[in-house]
Formats: C-alpha cells, structure tokens, sequence
C-alpha cells in the first residue's frame, strides 16, 4: 500500500463531515518541505467524493487534524470522480499520522499561479456548470490564491425546501483581474467568528 504525505491546506465543511485537503509533501535532508500537486482523501464507499466523519482524520493519540499539519495516510486507489481529479482513497482500518507541521508564514511560498479558478467562459464566478464539470476538462479542483479587495458577507436567507431561514456566508474577491463573487464559505474558523 502506497503511503502519500501531504500537508494540510483546507478543512471545511461539507455535508456529512468534512472535506480535507492539501499539497504533497516530501521532507527533505535539510529538514524543509518539497511541494507538489493537490490532493484529497475520501472515504471507500465507492462514491469517491463522500464527506469525512471525525474518527476518520484523528491521529493515533485521538487528537484531530488540522491545518498546516503534514500527515501521512495510506493509498488504497485513485477516486475517478469528474471534476475532483485529486481524489484518492484512504484507508480507513488505519490512523493518520502527523510528521511535521508547516508554519504559517510558508503559505506564501506554495501557493498556486492559475490563469483563473473556474475554467469555464459564460457562467457565473462562482460555480461551473454540470455539463462541464462531467466533461473531463477540469485539471485542478483546488487551488491555493492570494486574493485582493476580499470580503465576507453574511446573510441570512430563507430556504424554500427547509421552510426556514439559513446563515450563509459568502466571499467575494479579485483574482487575476476577474471579480468572483458568492462563492460560498465552509471554513470551520470562518464559520465560528459569524455564527
């Protein structure tokens, strides 16, 4: 079984648990980290993009993930989802194991340079359509950016389905000389300042 490290980029919400992400990560012999692609772990259930339960990302000590930790888990298979072509299965009979840590003031150092986040010409900055999403021509799901002018909306809006009204949170930012508005906010820390 294949072991992938990776250091911990993201931690959000998703229904059923959460979503955890990150880049690989290799220690080097002068004890710093080499960066590579993106990747997520997802649970065996032959959906390939299912939420994470709790006991799932907990180390051996119970203790849980968390961002900028550097962890280790076992590969089971590639995820094939459309969209998600950094899902991987993970074992979940095994703990993760935390190696190192990186420190905040890295992030700079490893973030991404993408021409623009949603790949898709005529939709909507926050979201790509599922037509798209099937085709194939997604490379990358996740990527790490640093925005300007960045703002965070709360709002409180009435679900039709649920007959109740809902807290949602949104962003709005520049990236690349492209406005993107209303993409939606599932980071726990986030979350915890507006709730």
């Amino acid at each position: 079984m294949e072991k992938i490290t990776f250091v911990v980029l993201a931690k959000s919400y998703k229904p059923g648990g959460r979503c955890i992400a990150g880049k690989l990560a290799t220690l080097q012999e002068n004890n710093t980290l080499q960066i590579g692609a993106w990747v997520r772990p997802v649970p065996n259930d032959g959906i390939g993009h299912s939420a994470l339960s709790e006991e799932m990302y907990r180390y051996e000590d119970g203790s849980e993930v968390r961002v900028l930790d550097v962890v280790e888990v076992d590969k089971v298979s590639i995820a094939e989802v459309p969209g998600q072509p950094e899902n991987f299965v993970f074992d979940e009979s095994k703990p993760w194991k935390k190696v190192a840590s990186l420190r905040a003031d890295s992030i700079t150092n490893i973030l991404d340079t993408v021409e623009s986040i949603w790949h898709e010409q005529g939709v909507d900055t926050n979201i790509v359509s599922a037509l798209y999403d099937q085709s194939g021509e997604i490379a990358q799901s996740l990527c790490l950016v640093k925005p300007s002018s960045f703002v965070v909306t709360l709002s409180h809006d009435y679900n039709d389905y649920e007959g109740r009204f809902k807290k949602k949170i949104v962003a709005d930012f520049d990236y690349n000389g492209v406005r993107y508005e209303g993409l939606s906010v599932t980071c726990p820390s986030t979350r915890r300042i507006f709730f």
